[in-house]
């Protein structure tokens, strides 16, 4: 029943964030009412707390820097579950066995489950049959996010660790037969992905498969047993990369853009969007692409190295320098860092970053020392997510990174043993 009610608190995070706000509160008041009436005593491992809340007490302690501290408590309320499920995994752990399968399994039928209502959402039903109304949705199949589908990033991220774990229940298979339907199951997750178009999700779950695959084929002892699974692998990545290549998707034109804007080529040349039916304004990309940002939010942390704007001022003091740098769209706008890394430098300077630095160092220390490549696939597929868009500042990433960053945390040695992939 606890492993059920974890279950469907993350699995109902892509549905509703009030809903998935109710679950969490319930599940709490549930262990906690489970604890108190227990004879059982809990001791808190204090240093493992400290670091699985690291995020948490970083902003609780720099929010005396903030002049604005009604947006710095409001941080903190956003990012409570920093503090709540280390609290909750450190307890649960040591008490329970955790079928964390189970987990994996709701949230991959939530993942999927939303999509396909989303996706029905835009269909013409009454055209299903018409041979050129397919010709057009594939046209449009890269830029579906556009129609008002959840956080691109946010739910990208989450289709792609729902390719991890697929790819970790196809390392844990016996079967023939079970094993393709888990990389097949794998190469659909990465398709729905695409569909979201969005660049750095995307690039990050086929970097974190890598490592994934390359541990997996290094634990296989047979020769042959490598090839066979080397070649199947190969063929997959062919066919999808000449899908990604042959089908006209938004990944692939906004590359382009990018590639045209660093070597200083005419933008008027650059792709556009409305010959494939979605309007879209260059100047606007202009206006808005990362570039700009980033090095607004580089000048901002010069000018705060050592201990930062503090937790609750990040937001007016980054407007302000947008309005220094002539970029008064980004400021009306009230764009964020879309950077993870940049936003924690700005907020809590270099002493409070790299606090941090030692907290996420300890969680991928952890994944590579007790062999559980799911935890590092997943540690690998946040990091990099957190390089274009601020993941841990929203409660789609918060809770996400959260729940399953502690779930793996705080598994003892024998959950690690039969969750590694091993056979």
């Amino acid at each position: 029943m606890l492993s059920l009610s974890m279950a469907l608190s993350i699995g109902l995070l892509p549905w509703s964030e009030k809903l998935n706000t109710i679950s969490i509160i319930i599940l709490l008041a549930g262990v906690l009412l489970d604890l108190a009436f227990s004879k059982q005593k809990y001791r808190l491992d204090i240093r493992q707390f400290l670091i699985g809340a690291g995020v948490f007490f970083v902003a609780l302690a720099w929010l005396p820097f903030s002049e604005d501290l009604s947006t710095g408590w409001s941080y903190l309320e956003r990012i409570l579950t920093a503090f709540l499920f280390p609290l909750l995994f450190s307890s649960v752990v040591k008490r329970y066995e955790l079928k964390v399968q189970l987990i994996f399994f709701v949230f991959l039928a939530s993942c999927a489950t939303r999509y396909i209502f989303f996706l029905v959402g835009l269909l013409e039903l009454e055209l299903i049959f018409i041979l050129d109304y397919w010709k057009e949705i594939l046209i449009q199949y890269n830029q579906f996010f556009k129609q008002g589908a959840l956080h691109p990033t946010y739910f990208s991220m989450y289709l792609g660790f729902c390719s991890i774990i697929c790819f970790y229940f196809f390392s844990k298979a016996m079967s023939l037969g079970k094993r393709f339907f888990w990389i097949l199951s794998m190469f659909v997750f990465l398709l729905l992905n695409l569909s979201l178009a969005s660049k750095m999700p995307f690039i990050a779950t086929f970097v974190a498969l890598a490592f994934g695959v390359f541990f997996h084929v290094y634990r296989i002892r047979s020769g042959s047993g490598k090839k066979r699974y080397l070649g199947v692998l190969t063929l997959g990545i062919l066919v999808f990369g000449i899908y990604l290549y042959k089908v006209p998707n938004a990944i692939k034109q906004d590359i382009g853009n990018y590639y045209d804007y660093f070597t200083e080529r005419n933008l008027e040349n650059a792709f556009d969007y409305n010959q494939y039916g979605i309007n879209y304004s260059m100047e606007t990309w202009n206006k808005t692409n990362r570039i700009h940002i980033w090095n607004s939010s580089i000048s901002l942390f010069k000018t705060n190295f050592l201990l930062g704007v503090g937790t609750g001022d990040m937001r007016n003091e980054l407007n302000k320098q947008y309005v220094f740098d002539n970029q008064p769209y980004l400021s009306n706008e009230n764009a964020n860092t879309h950077n993870q890394y940049l936003d924690y430098l700005i907020k809590f300077g270099v002493i409070g970053f790299g606090v941090l630095v030692f907290c996420f160092y300890t969680y991928f220390k952890k994944a590579l020392g007790t062999s559980n490549y799911t935890y590092l696939m997943f540690l690998i597929l946040v990091s990099i997510c957190m390089s274009t868009e601020n993941i841990l500042n929203r409660q789609l990433g918060i809770v996400f990174f959260f729940f399953f960053q502690n779930l793996f945390f705080y598994l003892t040695s024998k959950d690690f043993q039969t969750f590694s992939g091993e056979n």
